[in-house]
């Protein structure tokens, strides 16, 4: 194994490692490891979240499952924790194993693990939230993932 793939490995455990079950001081330490890693990536991140081009489309039931909708422009991508539909997660994550995350996911942690308290209809950070049933969530996802 390469050194650049036991970084993308150790990394990509990182990304994983963030969870609503820690306490957001585990969270933070764990983006400022990343942060340390590509300082690039976080303050790329930061920058999406301050446009406003963020819609977050929630099924709420005893477990709340989320995911987040990432405009730049007159590109739309759809983010979970683990899974884009960009480029960059696609053919350099999952294909070339080159990179360990994409700027969409660094902006799900941010607002879903680190700030959760600003997950609300903020101008200043997402466009809007939108509350889905489980039929609507699962034909949302379905037709954003390209599945």
């Amino acid at each position: 194994m390469s050194s650049e793939s036991c970084l993308n490995t150790y990394y990509r455990t990182i990304i994983s490692s963030f969870s609503i079950n820690n306490t957001r001081e585990q969270n933070v330490l764990l983006l400022n490891e990343v942060n340390d890693f590509i300082p690039e990536l976080v303050q790329e991140a930061h920058d999406l979240i301050t446009r406003g081009n963020i819609t977050k489309y929630q099924y709420l039931s005893n477990e709340t499952h989320q995911s987040f909708y990432v405009n730049e422009g007159e590109k739309t991508y759809f983010t979970i924790h683990g899974y884009c539909t960009c480029f960059r997660h696609r053919d350099n994550i999952l294909i070339k194993e080159k990179e360990f995350t994409c700027v969409h996911e660094i902006v799900l942690i941010i607002l879903e693990y680190i700030f959760p308290y600003l997950n609300k209809n903020t101008a200043s950070f997402l466009s809007k939230t939108v509350c889905l049933t489980e039929y609507e969530f699962l034909d949302k996802l379905k037709s954003l993932s390209g599945f």
